[in-house]
């Protein structure tokens, strides 16, 4: 939980790094929470569950993509601070931009040990 704090009190800056388990507690959160919003949206719309499964939700379909990409958005400071850990520059993250390419590249740097000294700059 202690990730979870640090990740919520930096999510704005892409100053310092991020570990491993900051990191990887930030995607599952900010991910949970987004799905448990779209599921939200869709119940209190009246869609049933096979709707929501089989993601064939017209009405929703603006707000889910909207609400993902302010996932992805607080999620970008991590992920610059992630590289940080790996002693590399934050511009990486442009890979995103690139669909399969970018989300393969976070998830090895998500997944590579920390490279930084064991000093952090974000407590």
């Amino acid at each position: 939980m202690r990730e979870l704090k640090i990740f919520c009190r930096h999510s704005l800056s892409g100053h310092g790094t991020a570990s491993r388990r900051e990191f990887w507690w930030a995607v599952v959160m900010v991910y949970a929470i987004g799905l448990a919003m779209i599921v939200g949206l869709a119940l209190a719309q009246s869609y049933g569950w096979q709707a929501i499964v089989t993601v064939q939700l017209p009405t929703l379909r603006l707000t889910d993509r909207l609400i993902l990409m302010v996932a992805w958005a607080l999620l970008l400071s991590v992920k610059v601070r992630r590289l940080h850990d790996l002693r590399l520059s934050g511009w990486w993250v442009v890979l995103n931009a690139i669909p399969v390419l970018g989300a393969l590249a976070m998830t090895v740097a998500g997944c590579w040990p920390s490279r930084a000294p064991q000093i952090r700059a974000v407590k």
